[in-house]
């Protein structure tokens, strides 16, 4: 069995609504002002079955201009068209504009349908029938046209037919296997139940007790009940007319224009790439930064557009690339279709396809944003998830992200990332989460850290190291690509980290030149001091014909070689001091047995502050034990 949306569209008053309930028994009609102005106004819905057991759901859009965007919510997710054509009136406004709205979101499948024939002769409806073949458009290149009066019935049989060849002849929807997503074009609440959504389900599939998010404002609902052309079903399937039951929301929660979504896809934009025609009826030159209204499923957004591929603005019927910046987020996924109206709502512009839903900043007529956009757009599966993986923000990117740009999800996805894996991305799992990062942009990251650790060990020969923050924004990294990496290179024995410090395990610190000249000074300004050391604010005020930094690399390499002695965090002082004092001390202690501070400070001839720490140095390094106020030797 299969589902299909079949749509009208056509000017007002040629007989849309009366074609419906004659096919299926329904009035779609259904506010008192509709049936007293006999002029649709919302969408109306309804539905039917074939003789083949086709389930067809029916969505019936408004014909008069002023609800056009009422037209534009309805004709989302539309299978098949039915091009509704008065055979009185004949081609009118709304029949040009409708075509090409549908010409524009590349639905091609259709029935041009001439109605009340039973009130025109035989040469009027030929008339209207040359007229229809004078019409633009691909829905009515290979299309059939087909004569009916909804009053005597002439002619359904014969459109009842068309319409299961039409479906026959529909390629399966990739949509059936990608994410599930309503796009809601009618809320309301039931006294006892709460809120409900329907719309045309699109792609996926939704069950009862399924978690789902509303987007854009990522709401989380639960799915209490679904209902499936009036009947009560446990879950919903893509091309279905659905009304989902909501729970944990309140009626202001959900909107025409929000989409019902796998929770897991909470991921709004405000700003796409995509490849746009202009309307062969668009009246005007499409200039760079145009506000326009933008239709995407059932949302109409404010926004403005970058041309990214023209100069000069594009013409009627030209196509160019361009970047969307939108005024309200959406849920977009790679290959959306849109419509875009002037800021009025009184013309339709153009219409396109989403390339991109989260695209970088683009430079403006450039051959390098130009190739990209034509890779993007010609890119099967594969190169698809390269471009992703090698443009996106961050360099890791969570599997469930591609579920954006990839026709479907689950076990066909693992597949092809399986086929790609070390080719062409790696895998991993941090956290939670499972990530893929482009092979060559982690490579290409990795050979960027060593660099600049390599700069930095000859701008600064005897640094303990390169801070980690530093080297990280010098990469532009983020941190969790960063520390991966870094853990990586620590592991492969190639860089070693020290706290926030990394350098090169290949690097062998030298004096020479004029750290060479720095450390002769150093080493003999500790020599003199003896017990009585500079600190290092002091030592600075001594050298200053020297750069700060290269002092403090100097005074810090000898440290870790140990021709300077850090006996406490505020005193430091010549390894020769040290080890005299400490041989001296070991003397005194082999006659004497104890010593205490004071003994001490008398056998260094110091004072009490430099005596302490070095007592309390000894017992730290276990050439003293302390007994009391007493050290014995250990």
């Amino acid at each position: 069995m299969r589902n299909v949306i079949i749509g009208t569209a056509g000017h007002v008053d040629h007989g849309k609504t009366a074609l419906i309930r004659a096919l299926t028994g329904i009035d779609t009609d259904r506010w008192e002002e509709e049936k007293r102005r006999g002029v649709s106004i919302g969408l109306g819905f309804a539905h039917f079955q074939l003789p083949d057991g086709t389930k067809a759901g029916i969505i019936d859009v408004p014909g008069h201009e002023r609800f056009i965007r009422n037209m534009l919510t309805g004709v989302w997710g539309m299978d098949i068209i039915l091009l509704v054509i008065d055979a009185v009136e004949g081609v009118r406004p709304q029949t040009i504009e409708h075509l090409t709205i549908l010409d524009l979101l590349g639905i091609s499948a259709g029935i041009a349908v001439i109605t009340k024939i039973d009130l025109v002769t035989e040469s009027r409806i030929k008339e209207v029938e040359d007229q229809i073949k004078l019409l633009k458009g691909k829905l009515l290149e290979n299309s059939p046209m087909v004569r009916i009066s909804s009053i005597t019935l002439e002619g359904f049989d014969e459109l009842k037919a068309e319409i299961i060849k039409q479906i026959d002849s529909l390629k399966p929807p990739r949509r059936s296997l990608s994410a599930p997503r309503l796009p809601v074009d009618r809320t309301f609440v039931i006294q006892g139940f709460g809120v409900v959504a329907t719309g045309t389900l699109i792609g996926g599939e939704f069950k009862k007790q399924d978690t789902v998010a509303i987007m854009p404002i990522g709401k989380r609902a639960r799915i209490r009940g679904i209902e499936v052309h009036d009947i009560q079903v446990d879950n919903a399937l893509p091309g279905q007319r659905v009304a989902l039951n909501l729970s944990g929301i309140d009626r202001g929660d959900v909107e025409r224009g929000d989409v019902v979504t796998d929770f897991a896809l909470s991921r709004a934009t405000t700003s796409l790439d995509a490849v746009l025609r202009i309307a062969d009826t668009c009246n005007r030159v499409f200039e760079n930064w145009i506000r326009v209204r933008f239709f995407t499923g059932t949302s109409e957004v404010f926004g403005r557009v970058i041309l990214l591929s023209s100069e000069e603005g594009l013409l009627p019927g030209e196509v160019g690339y361009v970047q969307f910046k939108l005024e309200s987020p959406i849920l977009a996924f790679r290959g959306d279709r849109f419509i875009i109206r002037d800021f009025t709502n009184q013309e339709t512009l153009g219409g396109g396809e989403v390339l991109d839903p989260f695209p970088q900043k683009h430079k403006r007529r450039t051959e390098e944003t130009i190739q990209k956009m034509e890779r993007l757009e010609s890119a099967d599966d594969t190169e698809l998830v390269k471009i992703v993986a090698e443009t996106s923000e961050n360099i890791f990117i969570t599997e469930n992200d591609l579920r954006f740009y990839l026709p479907y999800t689950g076990e066909k996805q693992e597949q092809l990332l399986k086929k790609m894996e070390e080719n062409a991305i790696l895998r991993y799992v941090i956290g939670d989460k499972r990530m893929i990062a482009s092979k060559d942009r982690l490579s290409a990251m990795r050979d960027r850290i060593l660099k600049e650790l390599s700069i930095f060990h000859k701008e600064r020969p005897l640094a303990e190291g390169a801070n980690y923050s530093k080297i990280r924004t010098e990469i532009k990294a983020d941190e969790q690509t960063f520390d991966l990496l870094l853990q990586e290179l620590v592991k492969d024995g190639i860089v070693i980290r020290t706290g926030n410090y990394l350098k090169l395990t290949s690097y062998q610190a030298t004096f020479s030149g004029r750290s060479l000249k720095i450390s002769e000074q150093v080493d003999q300004i500790y020599l003199q001091k003896g017990f009585t050391p500079p600190d290092e604010k002091e030592l600075l005020a001594m050298m200053d014909s020297f750069r700060k930094d290269d002092v403090m690399d100097v005074f810090q390499a000898m440290i870790r070689e140990g021709k300077l002695v850090k006996v406490s965090d505020d005193l430091i002082m010549h390894s020769t001091i040290v080890e005299n004092t400490l041989n001296s001390l070991r003397d005194y202690l082999k006659t004497h047995g104890t010593i205490t501070v004071s003994e001490f400070r008398q056998l260094a001839n110091t004072s009490r502050k430099y005596a302490v720490p070095f007592i309390e140095y000894c017992d730290k390094i276990g050439f003293t034990i302390r007994e009391g106020d007493n050290r014995k030797l250990n």
